[in-house]
């Protein structure tokens, strides 16, 4: 989707104005944004939004990993020299 195309203009913009606009809080209001981009985005390429998501998946994966594992920051895996 091109932001001059007719079916962005027409129809993607106004849904997205509509959905904004009728959520109370910002925490909604962000939500809405966040699909919509992704839905953006994802129109033209979608394989390139399954690499993105993958890396966003694996890095969210990481950053729970090392939370609940009691690390006080994200560590790397790189072999310690001795």
């Amino acid at each position: 989707m091109v932001f001059s195309s007719l079916y962005f203009l027409y129809m993607f913009l106004p849904l997205v104005f509509v959905a904004y606009f009728v959520c109370r809080n910002n925490k909604q209001r962000n939500a809405v944004l966040i699909v919509s981009s992704l839905i953006f985005y994802a129109w033209e390429n979608p394989h390139g939004f399954c690499c993105w998501f993958s890396a966003l998946l694996s890095t969210g994966c990481l950053l729970w990993g090392s939370v609940n594992s009691g690390a006080a920051e994200l560590q790397l895996f790189v072999p310690q020299q001795q």
